[in-house]
């Protein structure tokens, strides 16, 4: 009898298999139906052997797949962050593949289309049909015909000229004209590009200021590794970023491209994931789920914006996108390029050290940086006159209007309002469901909750039934409406996740604001980064430092990234530029090195503050997060885990905390914080396994290494 190992998603499980038998081996990769507890699921084919069991077995019910749905790479790949991340191995494979071929989906949807087949052309008796024949014998599908033409069709079906049959639909890559040669070479760049070895699994830091020729650097070395049939992977952190990353790569290689986000239906990302596994495309721009597509022959990859928080998702499985990529260049043999105007502290400390090499671009190429001005809304709070926007800015943003140039509004905050109090009583809105302020939404005049998206259309006050409610803070929606109010012949359009959730809204959006069909662009962190339009000149920030209200070893990090990245975006080519910075905290270090565009100093400075907290890169973090309707069950099970982890001794156990209600769940944290990273994951897996049957309905996430411990 062949027995064959199963991993099923259950509670009760976490990485373990089941075993049953079938009459024939199964390869690994391959989804199987199976009963658990009387109940059909599908599991996923861990390996089959013949060695004795001594317990009883049931049989294998159905086999969905005729060969394996994953290559020997994603499997292992995908095993390996189970054992380094803690995330349950069905979820990692989940997260490897495309909806079609995950394991929770029972069959492969393949796209297909009705072909015509000319079985005997004696048959057809006008001149129409001898000419629908000859097209139909070229290779012509049914949805190729006009109304006109199927009506031929139909004729010649009945007659028995010709029969129909499906065949699934293949991509045919497209092409453009290529309008860009490769551009001259800075001294700086050349330097970074002689040190830069194809056959190199040494990580490169590539460290050049907004505007210095990061991208020219990317295709460079593209242009290498296409010469030798190989295929690039570009990772950027947001879908918003790839229409022009794209354009980059089709304007100099003047082929299709790629393309893989969560901006795409299933079925879309389906077509791109076999175009990459049949080698039929070379490059592929994505965000953070592109790093698991079936690549067989792959020599570069590159991410942009390295430091951006997107590249890690923080829902399960957590896992961040660099190390996914680290581990794939690896068993590619294939240079990683990690490029970025204010890295991460963690890939520059590694820099520093020389795990990575570290290459600089320190010079802008087409101008000098722009000239920052600092805005101190400080005071004028204390004297009760504060304005959500200064009339410094709102006299550059006309400025700009008056010579035809563009400006950018930055304010990391969506809604009209970001919080609703009542004036009578003094009582704040909040979800029911989560310990969270309700924003306000004009445009839908709605109150939402922007961690579950509860939606409330209340007017009066839950406490004391009154209708005064005060708008508190600015929201995008809000500081759209301010400044048409200052500037009313301004053309604004606002980038934010309320007006990007159409498929290519990103894309529209930019497009309308490239072609200088708008004048100012309001948005969120998302327009921060990577956008290159010549005609901005002016960049507003607003309020950056209210993520220094969040008690979070990386909120300094936060705040100075997104500061020099905003910053970068003006003044990239001909045209002088201008940045104004809006802020309540002036006198903070992050702000003040932000204004000065020093990394190398703002790095020393932070690296002092994470070395006295024993915070990463000096340290590992995992974060253990309970949650529970209960508060008992809850409880018994965080103090049973928090009393196993206090035995270990190499590694210091924090907490537990409780944290903000969520979706109706009490929620509880223990945080993990030591030098061997490898000990803590093992141990805390061990305690773990040892517990996982008897949780009481209590769900557990894992999360190793966090971007951030804010509640």
């Amino acid at each position: 009898m062949i027995y064959i190992d199963i991993y099923i998603e259950d509670p009760f499980l976490h990485n373990e298999t089941l075993t049953y038998h079938h009459d024939e081996f199964l390869a690994s990769g391959v989804r199987v139906w199976v009963d658990v507890r009387n109940s059909r699921r599908i599991g996923f084919v861990k390996e089959s052997h013949n060695r004795v069991v001594d317990f009883e077995t049931k049989a294998i019910e159905e086999v969905i797949d005729q060969e394996p749905i994953i290559n020997d790479e994603l499997l292992e790949l995908g095993h390996w962050m189970a054992k380094t991340t803690l995330n349950p191995i069905i979820r990692c494979f989940q997260a490897i593949l495309p909806n079609q071929l995950r394991p929770s989906s029972s069959s492969q949807q393949k796209q297909m289309v009705i072909m015509l087949k000319v079985k005997d052309a004696s048959l057809a008796s006008t001149k129409k049909q001898q000419e629908a024949l000859e097209g139909i014998g070229n290779g012509m599908s049914l949805t190729m015909a006009n109304k006109q033409f199927k009506s031929i069709v139909s004729t010649l079906e009945k007659k028995g000229a010709i029969e129909r049959f499906e065949e699934e639909k293949v991509y045919v890559p497209k092409t453009i004209e290529i309008k860009e040669s490769s551009l001259q070479l800075t001294s700086n760049q050349q330097s970074v590009l002689k040190q830069i070895d194809l056959s190199s699994t040494t990580p490169y830091l590539l460290h050049g200021i907004t505007g210095s020729g990061k991208t020219e650097i990317y295709l460079q070395v593209a242009s290498e590794v296409l010469a030798l049939r190989k295929q690039v992977l570009v990772l950027v952190p947001e879908i918003s970023l790839t229409p022009q990353m794209i354009f980059r790569f089709q304007q100099r290689f003047g082929q299709d491209i790629g393309i893989y986000h969560s901006g795409l239906n299933a079925q879309e990302k389906y077509e791109q994931y076999v175009r990459v596994q049949k080698e039929e495309v070379s490059i592929v721009v994505g965000t953070r789920s592109a790093v698991f597509l079936p690549f067989h022959n792959l020599g570069l990859i590159v991410m942009d914006e390295e430091h951006d928080d997107s590249f890690k998702q923080e829902s399960t499985p957590f896992y961040h996108a660099r190390d996914i990529a680290l581990r794939r260049s690896k068993v590619h043999q294939c240079p990683l390029i990690l490029g970025s105007a204010s890295p991460s502290l963690e890939s520059y400390a590694r820099a520093y050290k020389g795990v990575y090499q570290l290459l600089e671009l320190p010079h802008r190429i087409n101008n000098s940086l722009p000239q920052i001005h600092l805005i101190d809304t400080s005071s004028s709070l204390r004297n009760l006159n504060y304005e959500p926007v200064s009339r410094q800015l709102i006299s550059a943003l006309n400025d700009n209007l008056r010579q035809n140039q563009q400006s950018m509004l930055l304010l990391n905050r969506r809604s009209y309002a970001p919080v609703m109090k009542c004036g009578h009583c003094g009582h704040v809105l909040m979800c029911p469901h989560c310990d969270t302020t309700l924003a306000y939404h004009k445009e839908d005049n709605v109150y939402r909750c922007h961690t579950c998206d509860y939606a409330s259309h209340q007017r009066q006050c839950l406490e004391c039934g009154h209708e005064v409610l005060e708008m508190k803070g600015l929201g995008t929606q809000r500081l759209e409406e301010i400044i048409q109010r200052s500037l009313p012949t301004a053309r604004i359009t606002r980038m934010d996740r309320d007006t990007t959730q159409r498929k290519n809204a990103h894309q529209k959006l930019l497009d309308e604001f490239n072609d200088q069909k708008k004048d100012i662009l309001i948005g969120t962190q998302m327009i921060a980064k990577g956008l290159d339009n010549p005609n901005v000149t002016c960049v507003g920030i607003l309020s950056p430092d209210s993520a220094l209200l969040h008690e979070d070893f990386s909120s300094a990090e936060r705040v100075f990234a997104l500061i020099l990245q905003a910053s970068g975006r003006a003044g990239r080519h001909q045209l002088e530029g201008h940045v104004y910075i809006q802020t309540f905290n002036p006198d903070h270090y992050a702000i003040k090195y932000a204004l000065k565009q020093d990394y190398k100093s703002f790095f020393n400075h932070e690296m002092k503050y994470r070395h006295m907290g024993q915070y990463p890169p000096y340290s590992y973090l995992i974060e253990i997060i309970f949650s529970h309707k209960n508060e008992e069950s809850l409880n018994e099970i965080v103090q049973k885990y928090q009393l196993q982890l206090m035995e270990c001794s190499n590694f210091t156990t924090l907490g537990p905390a409780s944290l903000r209600k969520r979706q109706q769940k009490l929620r509880s944290r223990i945080i993990l914080k030591g030098k061997d990273l490898e000990d803590m994951t093992s141990t805390l897996n061990s305690i773990h396994q040892q517990n996982i049957r008897d949780l009481k309905g209590v769900n557990i996430t894992i999360n190793v290494n966090p971007n951030s411990i804010a509640s």
